[in-house]
């Protein structure tokens, strides 16, 4: 449907923003959406971050293969934290599936503890998904 095409559309350009905006830069220069999720407290310390964003990936685990794009990856001292956005619903059980997946990738990759979680922009909700 038309709404539907749009709301995907608004998710692109959205997603875009995300992207290709410095989340180190001074927090009054970025879109007010932005703006938002750096407000988060999990974000609080980005500034000691290692920052991953739209991450491709091929993975291999079980026999199985797996590939996506990994949104946002922040890598610490001590851990890493992977947030997927999403445009409204967070809610999707299919959407923890995905997580698990590049949750056990980065950990793989980076042998640090991985924690997930979901960020609704449009509500301006980030929820962490349990292991």
């Amino acid at each position: 449907s038309k709404q539907e095409k749009e709301k995907m559309d608004l998710g692109t350009k959205i997603h875009e923003i995300f992207e290709l905006t410095d989340f180190k830069q001074e927090k009054a220069t970025v879109h007010p959406l932005v703006q938002k999720f750096l407000n988060q407290d999990l974000l609080k310390n980005i500034q000691q971050a290692k920052i991953y964003k739209e991450l491709p990936f091929i993975f291999l685990q079980e026999q199985k293969s797996y590939s996506g794009v990994i949104d946002l990856i922040l890598e610490y001292a001590d851990h890493v934290d992977i947030i997927d956005y999403k445009l409204k619903n967070i809610d999707d059980e299919a959407y923890q599936q995905q997580l698990k997946i590049y949750a056990n990738y980065v950990f793989y990759l980076l042998k640090k503890p991985v924690f997930t979680y979901l960020y609704s922009i449009l509500d301006g909700q980030l929820t962490k998904i349990a292991d």
